[in-house]
């Protein structure tokens, strides 16, 4: 009988703990040299880099050949005639006037929202995650 009692205690308890671990809330931790756009993808980090959350406009690689504006870093109405980047064109299509029009005004200056248009198609630029000291 006593075995018996045990038993269901023991399963009583281990099913307690089971529903203490699902509610633990799991909070992420920073990540060393991760890859970053905002401090906030560090987790407790910093996001450190150079023109860290603005437009990349690197990424569109002038004369480069392509099939789609995709080659062309993602700007939007750069690939001419599916032979070759033409990033001018590219800004152009923005409403932009060209190419210096956008290292003056969108070209690691103008702030950039990951996975959307706000640079034309183009990426943002990217950090690393630095961690402060565990102790």
């Amino acid at each position: 009988m006593n075995l018996l009692l045990d038993f269901y205690n023991w399963t009583r308890i281990s099913r307690e703990l089971d529903d203490e671990k699902e509610r633990e809330v799991i909070t992420p931790s920073c990540i060393p040299m991760k890859n970053c756009s905002i401090d906030s993808d560090c987790h407790g980090g910093k996001c450190l880099g150079i023109a860290v959350g603005t437009c990349n406009c690197g990424a569109c690689m002038q004369f480069a050949s392509c099939q789609s504006d995709e080659n062309c870093g993602g700007l939007k109405g750069a690939c001419a005639n599916k032979k070759y980047c033409d990033c001018d064109k590219g800004f152009r299509c923005a409403g932009l006037k060209g190419i210096f029009d956008a290292l003056l005004t969108v070209c690691n200056r103008k702030q950039c929202i990951p996975n959307s248009s706000s640079c034309f198609g183009l990426p943002c630029n990217e950090g690393i995650c630095y961690c402060p000291v565990q102790s």
